[in-house]
C-alpha cells in the first residue's frame, strides 16, 4: 500500500519537477505575492513619514496638497510639475534613475500630468525577481530535488515577506537597499561555484560592480560599503590568476577611500534635521544627565531642555529653526562627536538599539496600509504574507547581545571549515569565512548608523537593511548545512576542489 502511495506520489513530483523547477518556482511564487500585494486591489504601499517632499521636488513631482489624511493613508499617484522646476538637480543618486525610468514609463502608458507610483513598484518587482534568481541559483547548488525545494521556499518566505516588498510602491531608499544587497550575495555565491576563470570573473565583477553602485544609494549606505570590502576579500582569494587576482585588490582597495570620498559629497538637505535629532531623540534621552554628556562633546549643556523634541515640532520649546537654536545647537554638533559619545557611551547606545529591537519586527507589520477609501475603516492595517516578520517577532530574542552570539557562532563554524579546507587544499571555505565576515560587519553597522545618523528617528524603517543581512545569511548557513559545506569531510573537499582546478590548464 505504501509503495503505491510513493509510486503515485513520485509520479505526480516528476511533471512538477520538469515544469517548475526549484528556482523557477521561487521567482513564480515571489511575482505572485509581489503582484497581488502592490498591484492587485486594495493596493498598498506605506505612507509618507514627511521624507518624500526633498525627493519628489528633485525628480518634478509634487504631493497633493490640503489633504488632511494626506500622512494616514497609501497615496499612489502624484501630480507632475509643468513648469521650470529649480531643483531638478538637487542631489543625483541610483534611486533618482530608477524614478526618473518609471516617471517615463508612466508618461508612455499612464499620463504626463500625473504619475503612479506602482510604476515604480514594478521596476523594483523586476530587479527584485532577477536578484532572487541570482541568489536562489547560488542557494540550490549541487542541491537536487526536496533539499533544493526546501531552500527556496525558505527564500521564498523570508524575502517574499511583504513588510520589505511593501516599500517598493513608495519613494523610500529601503527598496534598492534590500534588491542590490540580494544581487550582491547572490553574485558571491555563484561566483564561488564555477569551475572556469571565466566565469568566476563574470560573477564576481558584479559583485564588485554592485558594490561601487552602492556609492549611489545614499550617504548612510556609500559609509557601510568599506563592509562590502571585507566580503570582496573572498572573491580574491578564489580567483585564479595574477593579473586577476591584482585588478580585484586595486578596485577592492580603492572602494574604502571612494566610499568616504563620495559619502562626503552628498548633500544633505535634512542635515540639520538629522543632526538635531541624533541629540535629541538619540543620545540625550538615553542619559539621567544630558547635560553633562553634552558638555563631554563640547555642546552647551543648556540645551538639555531641548532633550525629547522633534525638529519640525509646533510647540517646541525653542524654534529649531531659530537661529539661537541654529547657532548654539546644531551648528556644534557634527558625526565626528556622536561617534566619539557612544564609542565612550557603549551603554547608551545599548539602550537605543534595545528599543529598536525590542520594537522592529512587531512595528513592521504595520507599514503596508491601503489607499483612502479602498476599504472599511479599521481593516486599514491588515496584514498579508508577513509571517517571516512575525515568527521571527516571537522567536528571536529582544537583546542585542543575541546579535554578537549569532556573530560568534557564524564566524567560529565557518573558520573551521576554513582550516579544514586549506589543510586539504581548498580556498573555497576561506572565501566562504571572508564573505560571511563582511555582511555580518555591514549587519552591524546597519544597526548603528541610523542612531548615529539621525537617533530613533525612523529606527523601525532604517532597521530593514539589518533584517535583510541577517534573513540572507540564516539561508546561507541552511544551504551550507544541506550541502554539507559547514561540517566539511574530506569528500566534500575533493569534490570543491574538483572544481577549483577545472581549469588548470585554462591559465
Amino acid at each position: 500500500m505504501l509503495t503505491k502511495i510513493r509510486q503515485k506520489l513520485h509520479a505526480w513530483a516528476e511533471p512538477v519537477e520538469r515544469w517548475f523547477p526549484p528556482v523557477r518556482l521561487g521567482i513564480l511564487l515571489l511575482a505572485l505575492i509581489t503582484i497581488f500585494l502592490l498591484f492587485v486591489p486594495p493596493v498598498s504601499g506605506p505612507v509618507d513619514d514627511g521624507t518624500y517632499n526633498l525627493i519628489l521636488h528633485a525628480n518634478g513631482l509634487r504631493e497633493f496638497t490640503g489633504d488632511p489624511n494626506y500622512y494616514k493613508y497609501f497615496v499612489p499617484q502624484f501630480p507632475i510639475l509643468q513648469y521650470y522646476n529649480p531643483d531638478a538637480h538637487l542631489y543625483l543618486s541610483l534611486q533618482n534613475v530608477l524614478i526618473q525610468a518609471a516617471i517615463l514609463l508612466n508618461k508612455i502608458f499612464y499620463s504626463s500630468k500625473i504619475f503612479d507610483v506602482r510604476f515604480l513598484g514594478a521596476i523594483y518587482t523586476v530587479l527584485f525577481l532577477l536578484a532572487s534568481r541570482l541568489l536562489f541559483k547560488g542557494l540550490t547548488h549541487r542541491l537536487t530535488g526536496k533539499k533544493a525545494y526546501l531552500i527556496v521556499l525558505l527564500g521564498v518566505f523570508f524575502l517574499g515577506d511583504t513588510t520589505y516588498t511593501v516599500y517598493f510602491n513608495s519613494f523610500y531608499i529601503e527598496p534598492l537597499d534590500f534588491v542590490m544587497m540580494i544581487a550582491f550575495v547572490g553574485c558571491g555565491l555563484l561566483a564561488f561555484q564555477q569551475t572556469t576563470t571565466r566565469k568566476i570573473l563574470k560573477y564576481y565583477s558584479g559583485q564588485v560592480l554592485i558594490a561601487f553602485l552602492f556609492l549611489f544609494v545614499s550617504r548612510q549606505v556609500a559609509f557601510l560599503v568599506s563592509a562590502l570590502c571585507i566580503s570582496l576579500v573572498g572573491g580574491i582569494i578564489f580567483i585564479r590568476g595574477r593579473q586577476w587576482k591584482l585588478s580585484a585588490i586595486i578596485l577592492v582597495t580603492a572602494l574604502i577611500p571612494m566610499s568616504i570620498f563620495i559619502g562626503s559629497l552628498y548633500s544633505n538637505p535634512n542635515h540639520n534635521q538629522n543632526v538635531y535629532q541624533s541629540m535629541t531623540l538619540g543620545a540625550m534621552p538615553s542619559t539621567k544627565n544630558p547635560g553633562k554628556s553634552l558638555a563631554e562633546i563640547n555642546i552647551r549643556p543648556q540645551n538639555e531642555i531641548l532633550r525629547g523634541a522633534s525638529y519640525d515640532a509646533p510647540y517646541a520649546i525653542a524654534r529649531s529653526d531659530s537661529a539661537t537654536i541654529q547657532k548654539g545647537f546644531i551648528d556644534e554638533i557634527n558625526y565626528a562627536k556622536l561617534v566619539w559619545y557612544y564609542g565612550t557611551h557603549p551603554s547608551t547606545l545599548s539602550k537605543l538599539l534595545q528599543t529598536g529591537l525590542e520594537n522592529k519586527n512587531v512595528a513592521r507589520t504595520k507599514v503596508g496600509v491601503y489607499e483612502k477609501g479602498a476599504v472599511k475603516q479599521g481593516d486599514e492595517d491588515k496584514t498579508f504574507f508577513q509571517w517571516a516578520t512575525i515568527a521571527k517577532g516571537f522567536i528571536l530574542p529582544k537583546k542585542f547581545g543575541f546579535y554578537f552570539i549569532f556573530a560568534i557562532l557564524v564566524i567560529s563554524v565557518y573558520s573551521v571549515s576554513c582550516v579544514r579546507g586549506l589543510e586539504m587544499g581548498s580556498k573555497l571555505y576561506a572565501a566562504r569565512l571572508w564573505m560571511n565576515c563582511g555582511l555580518l560587519l555591514m549587519m552591524f553597522l546597519a544597526f548603528i548608523s541610523p542612531i548615529i545618523i539621525s537617533g530613533q528617528t525612523n529606527i523601525i524603517r532604517q532597521l530593514t537593511m539589518s533584517s535583510t543581512l541577517l534573513d540572507l545569511l540564516v539561508l546561507i548557513i541552511i544551504s551550507d548545512s544541506l550541502q554539507h559545506d559547514i561540517w566539511i569531510t574530506r569528500d566534500t573537499v575533493l569534490l570543491t576542489r574538483a572544481g577549483e582546478d577545472g581549469d588548470a590548464n585554462e591559465e
